[in-house]
């Protein structure tokens, strides 16, 4: 019974993160970063959301030398390096490269897109997270990954609790 409910539970939070969570949500008291991995043609990208005061404390917490500095955007170097630290992708058991394209500084939040280095042929059968962005320099913190991945939808939340997940697309 208690399985049931956490399943009823996580879908709940999938479905209300999916349509009704807006990105300037992001700074008013919700303290979640959205990671997005998605499919075309071309290939599989990444886009990242944070709110910009949890991401800037979590730079400064991690990277000290950054404290003199005032603008978000002379921190691209740090903010690469903060995610090859926090987070990491497979796919069918391949480690996959986030090469990160445009870093997009909003008022209240950071918008990150990325292209994901692949070289995976086949389908993508598995996929792997492991993320603690901003999980232990937030109380509460949760991390939502969203993946668009061969016609298909997974959506997941990751907090200190729970950092890794395993998405097997051939369970459905």
């Amino acid at each position: 019974m208690k399985n049931r409910i956490s399943c009823i539970s996580a879908f709940v939070f999938s479905f209300v993160m999916l349509f009704w969570v807006p990105m300037e949500a992001l700074s008013h008291g919700m303290h979640m970063a959205i990671f997005e991995i998605s499919q075309t043609e071309e290939g599989c990208s990444l886009n990242i959301s944070f709110d910009k005061e949890d991401l800037v404390k979590s730079l400064l917490t991690n990277y000290p030398d950054l404290s003199g500095k005032q603008d978000i955007a002379s921190m691209r170097s740090h903010i690469v390096a903060y995610l090859n630290s926090n987070f990491q992708l497979r796919f069918n058991t391949q480690c996959i490269d986030v090469d990160v394209t445009d870093i997009l500084y909003a008022k209240n939040y950071v918008r990150i897109k990325a292209s994901l280095l692949t070289e995976v042929n086949e389908m993508i059968r598995s996929v792997s997270v492991f993320n603690t962005c901003l999980i232990d320099y937030t109380e509460g913190h949760t991390n939502v990954v969203r993946a668009h991945l061969n016609g298909r939808f997974r959506s997941f939340k990751l907090d200190r609790e729970r950092t890794s997940t395993f998405i097997d697309y051939n369970d459905f």
